[in-house]
């Protein structure tokens, strides 16, 4: 009766060995090191697809991944500064793993004119200075120039009407916004005092960038910059060779809320020290349509051509 006791105890007290070391599953060991330095690299971020938390390695580089109970798992490593790398790793194949990570440049914005009227990197400027590209143009396709700087932080677009608009920018508006066209000035405070629609006056189809300044840029522009500074800047020329080169785009949008449709082109010429740029933009925007029992909003609408060109 004792052995039999005995016995059953053995066996109970083996599987609950087995179960722990089947429910503790296996790790993985290894260090990040730099490819180029061989250095080991601290606060490397490793993320697996079989846990929910990711790990960090330490001041050696170590790192470990604990009780992983697959075989075969998914890694991602990354780090601020450094090429970020996804591999898999067999655990039964792997005693030890070693990551090297190669460098990578971080983007500082591009080269920025309006916070000294000089060309200088965006990262160099003290001002609080953004850019909406032309990628973001594209992205963001709207009806009006305004509107592109909806999606910029610290922005407020107020819309007296819906077919033009005018930025707020720390909290001033109108003759305290300075708008700028590759430099000129397009309002003045003796104009109006309030909300203007001289943004809408440029076709967004003719610029390659719009640069905001947040904050007061007075020591370069007067007093009527003291919320900040929008310069639109037009298509720049870059000589490529010396060869005579053609360049075309052509962008169409269509909007259902107000039935809008839009078109916009152009063609450039490039030869040598000379260039020659021309765009054009047609427009034809209904009246808005608002949910529920407002309905047509009327009149709204509006059709406009633009067309600009330079050599």
């Amino acid at each position: 009766m004792l052995n039999t006791k005995r016995t059953v105890l053995i066996l109970l007290v083996t599987i609950l060995v087995i179960t722990a070391n089947l429910s503790a599953g296996s790790n993985i060991n290894g260090r990040v090191i730099d490819q180029g330095t061989n250095r080991p690299i601290n606060g490397v971020s490793i993320k697996c697809d079989k846990i929910v938390t990711g790990i960090k390695t330490d001041h050696d580089g170590h790192f470990t991944l604990p009780e992983l109970t697959t075989d075969t798992v998914k890694i991602t490593i990354s780090h601020v500064g450094y090429q970020s790398i996804t591999q898999k790793v067999v655990i039964s194949d792997t005693p030890f793993l070693t990551i090297k990570l190669s460098e990578t440049s971080l983007p500082v914005g591009g080269i920025v004119v309006t916070a000294s009227r000089f060309e200088e990197q965006l990262f160099d400027v003290p001002q609080n200075l953004s850019i909406t590209s032309r990628r973001q143009f594209v992205e963001r396709e709207t009806a009006n120039t305004s509107e592109f700087l909806r999606e910029e932080p610290g922005i407020l677009v107020q819309k007296t009407t819906y077919g033009h608009g005018t930025p707020i920018i720390r909290g001033l508006i109108g003759r305290y916004v300075l708008i700028l066209y590759n430099g000129i000035r397009l309002n003045k405070p003796t104009f109006r005092m309030g909300g203007n629609q001289y943004l809408n006056t440029i076709d967004a189809g003719s610029l390659e960038r719009i640069e905001v300044t947040r904050g007061p840029a007075s020591v370069m522009y007067g007093s009527d910059a003291m919320g900040g500074a929008v310069n639109l800047i037009s298509n720049v020329y870059r000589p490529k060779s010396d060869e005579l080169t053609v360049t075309s785009k052509a962008i169409t949008r269509f909007s259902s809320a107000d039935k809008g449709s839009q078109v916009s082109g152009g063609i450039g010429l490039d030869y040598h020290r000379w260039f020659a740029r021309v765009t054009a933009t047609y427009k034809d925007i209904g009246d808005l349509r608002a949910g529920g029992d407002i309905g047509r909003q009327e009149p709204t609408g509006w059709t406009e051509s633009d067309f600009s060109g330079r050599v």
